[in-house]
C-alpha cells in the first residue's frame, strides 16, 4: 500500500488488495475524517464506499448499481455504466474528498507499508 500527504488529506493506493471497501477498516480510517474509497479487481468486480465520521455512510458498485441518492449531487453529470464506471468513480473520489490522483503523484517515491494477509 502507497500512503502519503496530500493537500486536503491522505491519500493511500493499494495494488491488488480490498481494504480499503472493508467495512471495518472503512469505519476505523474514517474517524474524525472524510474518506471514499474505490475497488476494481480482474473480474470487473467493483465497489465504491463514502464513509465520514467513524461510519459507513453508502457502497455500491459503479459497473452495476444505480448512484445511491445519498451521493446523487455529488455524481451529477457523471456517466457510469460498462463504458465509464472506473472514471466515474475516480471523479466521484476526488468530487468528495477534493484529492485527485495524477500522473505525477504516480510517478512520485511514497512510504510503503506491507499490509498482512488475513489469518
Amino acid at each position: 500500500m502507497l500512503v502519503d500527504e496530500v493537500p486536503g488529506g491522505v491519500l493511500a493506493v493499494e495494488n491488488n488488495g480490498w481494504w480499503g471497501v472493508d467495512a471495518d477498516v472503512v469505519d476505523a480510517a474514517s474517524r474524525g475524517a472524510t474518506l471514499a474509497s474505490y475497488y476494481k479487481n480482474v473480474n470487473a468486480v467493483m465497489t465504491f464506499v463514502h464513509a465520514e465520521d467513524g461510519m459507513l455512510l453508502t457502497m455500491f458498485d459503479p459497473l452495476l448499481d444505480d448512484v445511491p441518492a445519498e451521493l446523487s449531487k455529488a455524481a451529477e453529470g457523471l456517466p457510469f455504466g460498462v463504458e465509464h464506471a472506473q472514471s466515474s468513480a475516480f471523479a466521484l473520489l476526488e468530487r468528495l474528498t477534493g484529492i485527485g490522483l495524477d500522473e505525477s503523484w504516480l510517478l512520485a517515491r511514497h512510504s510503503r507499508f506491507d499490509v498482512p494477509s488475513p489469518v
